[in-house]
């Protein structure tokens, strides 16, 4: 499917986001070379307050967010 609603879209970069804090998310998230999560800006349209008090800002803060 071609078009895809944006709450899907954005539960799936917060599922994405979540899995980049763990361990197997580690090498998404490194810096010694540059991150790729913020590179490609994967989870750019996560809005305030969608994980609670969690705000993905405070973990990539070099990504341009849309909200």
């Amino acid at each position: 499917m071609l078009y895809e609603n944006v709450s899907g879209t954005t539960y799936k970069q917060a599922l994405f986001f979540f899995n980049s804090m763990s361990n197997l998310g580690k090498p998404w998230r490194e810096k010694n070379k540059k991150c790729l999560i913020e590179k490609y800006e994967l989870i750019k349209n996560i809005p305030p307050r969608f994980l609670g008090e969690i705000d993905v800002k405070d973990f990539y803060s070099e990504i341009e967010y849309e909200f």
